[in-house]
C-alpha cells in the first residue's frame, strides 16, 4: 500500500511557522479543531474514540456534533473497552499555520516552494510538530510508518541511480524528527517509504519512492545512492545527520 495523496485540506496535521507560542497553539488547534461546519473528518474525530474512549468533546462544529449525536449507543458503549498500544503515522507533509488577527489560519506557500516529483510540498517540520501534537493528546508510543518522496529517478550513464533529492529530503525530515523526539514525542521507530520502487495505489508504477530502482522492463534492482546513504545512517543511528 502506498501513500495517500498529499494535497492540503481539512483535518490534516499542521505545523507552526514560528516558535511563537500563539503560532504553536494555532497549529495545534487546526490539527484537531474544526473551524468551519463543512468538516466531517478531523484527527480528533478519528482518534479520540479509539485512544480516549469517547468522541471529541470540544472544537466541533454543528455538522460534526450532528454526526456524533447519530452514533448508536451500542457503539458508544464499545469505546470504553481499551485503547491501542501504539499509533502508526504516515507522514509526508503538513500545513503551515499561524495565529492571525481572526484566529488560527493556514499560511499560503509561496510560488516556487520546494515540491516532490509528485507535486507534494516538502515540509520537514511535519515530523517535528506532527508527532508532538499527536503524542501530547493521546500519550501513546508512535511509529512513523511511512515517510519518503517520489523522485524523477533514472539510470545515469555510469549505470547508477543518483537521487540527491531523496537523500536531502530524508536527512531534513529525520533531523526534524529528532527535534520532535526532543520535544517529548515517544517515537519508537521510523520506516522509510519505500524499500523498492513499486505499485502505488494512487499512481500505479509512474512514481518512484524506493531506495532501490526497479527496471520494469528487465526486473533488475539497482540500489540508488540513497540506499547506501540510508544504510550508513541506520547503522550510525542517525549520528551522521
Amino acid at each position: 500500500m502506498g501513500p495517500a495523496p498529499g494535497a492540503g485540506g481539512p483535518g490534516r496535521l499542521c505545523y507552526p511557522v514560528s516558535e511563537d507560542p500563539q503560532d504553536i497553539e494555532a497549529a495545534r488547534r487546526l490539527t484537531f479543531g474544526s473551524p468551519d461546519d463543512d468538516w466531517t473528518f478531523t484527527h480528533q474525530m478519528a482518534l479520540d474514540p479509539l485512544c480516549l474512549g469517547h468522541w471529541p468533546q470540544q472544537d466541533v462544529g454543528p455538522r460534526l456534533a450532528a454526526c456524533i449525536a447519530a452514533v448508536p449507543q451500542e457503539i458508544n458503549d464499545a469505546l470504553a473497552f481499551g485503547k491501542p498500544d501504539m499509533l502508526g503515522l504516515n507522514l509526508y507533509n503538513a500545513q503551515p499555520a499561524r495565529m492571525g488577527e481572526a484566529g488560527p489560519e493556514y499560511v499560503r506557500r509561496p510560488t516556487g516552494y520546494p515540491r516532490t516529483a509528485l507535486g507534494w510540498p516538502v515540509e520537514p517540520d511535519s515530523l517535528n510538530w506532527g508527532p508532538c501534537f499527536i503524542a501530547q493528546r493521546y500519550h501513546l508510543p508512535l511509529y512513523i510508518t511511512e515517510n519518503g518522496l517520489s523522485c524523477n529517478d533514472k539510470i545515469y550513464l555510469d549505470g547508477k541511480v543518483h537521487d540527491a533529492d531523496r537523500i536531502d529530503f530524508t536527512a531534513r525530515y529525520l533531523q526534524c524528527l529528532a527535534k520532535g523526539i526532543g520535544r517529548g514525542a515517544d517515537v519508537r521507530g521510523y520506516f522509510h517509504w519505500s524499500l523498492i520502487d513499486n505499485f502505488e495505489w494512487y499512481s500505479g508504477y509512474n512514481e518512484r519512492f524506493g531506495l532501490y530502482f526497479i527496471d520494469y522492463a528487465t526486473g533488475d534492482r539497482i540500489p540508488k545512492d540513497s540506499a547506501f546513504w540510508y544504510a550508513r545512517t541506520a547503522a550510525a543511528n542517525g549520528a551522521n545527520l
